[in-house]
């Protein structure tokens, strides 16, 4: 998990206390940065307040998904002016300007 507010060394220590002392809870987390919650046991995805994907990140990451496009977008591994917007749930392709 990444604290937007937090330097990277206090960002971990947070996410190592979250990961050990609540290890058996459920967590629910508001995640900026995806590759901070991919170990996670499921991921909700909502648009709009409606929930569009629900399922194990991996899961998510193998097949056409907006959280792979999302994941793909904040980890830089696509070009973000080639990025798929998700609109209403779905994938749009275009151009975007960030």
């Amino acid at each position: 998990m990444l604290y937007y507010s937090l330097d990277k060394e206090t960002s971990k220590l947070v996410d190592g206390i979250v990961r050990t002392w609540f290890k058996d809870w459920t967590v629910i987390a508001i995640a900026h940065k995806l590759d901070s919650i991919v170990d996670f046991d499921k991921v909700a995805v909502l648009d709009k307040g409606r929930l569009i994907e629900y399922d194990a990140p991996e899961k998510l990451l193998a097949r056409d998904s907006v959280f792979r496009e999302l994941y793909e977008t904040s980890s830089g591994s696509v070009s973000r002016s080639e990025v798929q917007v998700p609109v209403n749930g779905r994938g749009v392709s275009g151009k975007v300007d960030v």
